[in-house]
C-alpha cells in the first residue's frame, strides 16, 4: 500500500478539470478515483486535521493545493504517462524523448517537384538529411525506424536539405503527418492551414 507503484493511464476516471473541482470540494476523492487510492484516502483523512489546526483559511489553502495536484496528475495520465501511486504534482515526471533522427525505409516517395521513386529517406533535426538505398546501416539508438514498404511518403519538396514536412499514406491506415520531422496527429494541425497532398488535393482539418 505504501509502495510507489505505477498507475496506468487507463485508471483515470475523471478529466483534469473535473478532478480539480471534485477534489477542491472533497480533498483526495479524485486522486482515489483516478488510481491513486492510498494517496487519495490519506489526503481525505488529512482534510479535517487541516480544518481543526488552522480553521477555514488553512483548510482553503490545503484544498487548493490538493486540487492543483489532482489536476496535474490527471493531465499527466491523459498524456499517456504511468504516474506513481504516491506521486504529487510533477514528481517523477517522465518527459518523452523525441527522436532526433527518423529513417523511412522502402517507401514510394512522391514529390510535387521531383516526381516519384522508391528509396529510403533519413530525417535529422527536422531536415531531410539523405535520400538513397539501404540507409538502415546509418540508424543508431536515437533513430526511429519507420518500415514503410507499400506506403507512399508525400512531400511537395523531396530533396536533401529541405524541411521534412511529410505525409505517410499506407494501404489501410489513416495518413501519418510529420511536420519538421515530428509526428503529428491530423487533429493537431492548425485548422486555418490546409494540408496539401500532391495528387490528392488539399485536405482541411478542423
Amino acid at each position: 500500500m505504501l509502495k510507489n507503484t505505477a498507475v496506468a493511464p487507463g485508471k483515470r476516471k475523471l478529466p483534469p478539470g473535473a478532478s480539480a473541482l471534485v477534489t477542491f470540494i472533497l480533498p483526495g476523492f479524485a486522486q482515489a478515483l483516478n488510481g491513486q487510492m492510498a494517496k487519495g484516502l490519506c489526503l481525505l483523512l488529512l482534510a479535517p486535521v487541516a480544518l481543526w489546526l488552522g480553521g477555514l483559511l488553512l483548510y482553503f489553502i490545503y484544498a487548493l493545493a490538493v486540487s492543483s495536484d489532482a489536476f496535474v496528475c490527471a493531465m499527466r495520465q491523459r498524456t499517456g504517462e504511468h504516474i506513481g501511486s504516491w506521486d504529487f504534482l510533477y514528481q517523477n515526471l517522465k518527459t518523452p524523448k523525441l527522436p532526433r533522427r527518423t529513417l523511412f525505409c522502402g517507401a514510394l516517395l512522391l514529390s510535387g517537384s521531383a516526381g516519384s521513386f522508391t528509396a529510403d529517406l533519413l530525417v535529422e533535426d527536422g531536415i531531410i538529411k539523405k535520400i538513397g538505398e539501404n540507409l538502415a546501416g546509418q540508424a543508431d539508438g536515437d533513430c526511429e525506424i519507420v518500415n514503410a514498404p507499400g506506403a507512399a511518403l508525400v512531400s511537395w519538396q523531396m530533396a536533401e536539405g529541405c524541411p521534412a514536412n511529410l505525409v505517410l499514406i499506407g494501404e489501410d491506415s489513416e495518413p501519418q503527418i510529420w511536420l519538421a520531422g515530428r509526428r503529428r496527429r491530423l487533429e493537431e494541425l492548425p485548422p486555418e492551414k490546409p494540408l496539401y497532398i500532391p495528387g490528392l488535393g488539399a485536405k482541411k482539418t478542423g
